[in-house]
């Protein structure tokens, strides 16, 4: 089996070698992904052109840099152990290996050296993986995607340009009570006064977007009433918007359209 990875791959670059390993919590931040509170914990194979980051890993580098040492330190001593005994990282009993699951994407979370060794083993000894994953049996913590929130995030978004008067602000909370997810507020200048602003969970996210999306009347009456000690969403919708949200199903209910 072909040891000498750090050679093979200056004199003929693996096709993979240039590409960037990304930090884990900045491919979360950069593509604005918000996780549910769900874990899945699981032992399986890797696909190892799935491995696109490292957990607690201090900027980017690519899968060539980390062959080279220039992020993992104790690569030297890795590839003597590979030489010496290159069926270690053969074995499907990896008790210091385990990776992050985010959708299809996998991060490295413990074997950072093990990992990117394995990489390169595979691609320059072909014959002894096809179709086989040189890191089998690893310990994988899968986590979601929070598409609830992604979808509350466009309706919001939507929302806004309905009403530029107001300053609609989300922060990600997976408790359904937690207040604080959703603040809406008048854009400094706007009337009645600029200051005013109310904060509501995500289980009232439906009624305050239907009652935007929607205003009426009645709900605008229901609002005046003084013994409410939070705001209404109806405090940030004036008349004029419920009249014209009335006319519009109106027109709809007599012409369709």
């Amino acid at each position: 089996m072909n040891t000498e990875i750090q050679t093979l791959n200056n004199q003929t670059p693996a096709p993979f070698s240039h590409d960037n390993l990304i930090n884990y919590g900045e491919y979360k931040n950069s593509n604005n992904i918000c996780l549910t509170s769900e874990q899945r914990y699981f032992r399986g194979d890797i696909p190892m052109d799935k491995i696109v980051g490292i957990d607690q890993m201090y900027g980017d580098g690519t899968w060539g840099e980390c062959l080279e040492g220039k992020w993992l330190k104790r690569i030297a001593s890795n590839l003597e152990e590979l030489r010496a005994n290159p069926e270690y990282f053969l074995s499907d009993q990896h008790h210091n290996l385990s990776f992050i699951k985010v959708g299809d994407n996998y991060f490295i979370s413990e074997g950072k050296h093990r990992s990117v060794i394995a990489r390169f083993l595979a691609h320059f000894n072909p014959e002894r993986f096809t179709g086989v994953s040189p890191l089998r049996n690893v310990s994988i913590t899968e986590y979601f995607i929070d598409t609830q929130y992604l979808d509350i995030k466009r309706k919001v978004d939507n929302i806004a340009q309905r009403y530029p008067h107001l300053v609609f602000k989300l922060k990600h909370y997976t408790s359904q009570s937690e207040v604080g997810f959703l603040k809406v507020s008048f854009k400094k200048g706007e009337l009645p006064v600029s200051n005013m602003y109310e904060f509501y969970s995500r289980e009232e996210v439906d009624h305050i977007i239907g009652a935007l999306d929607n205003p009426t009347f009645s709900g605008k009456r229901l609002s005046v009433k003084p013994s409410r000690n939070r705001l209404s969403i109806y405090d940030f919708i004036t008349y004029k918007e419920c009249l014209k949200s009335e006319y519009k199903n109106l027109k709809q209910r007599l012409f369709g359209k």
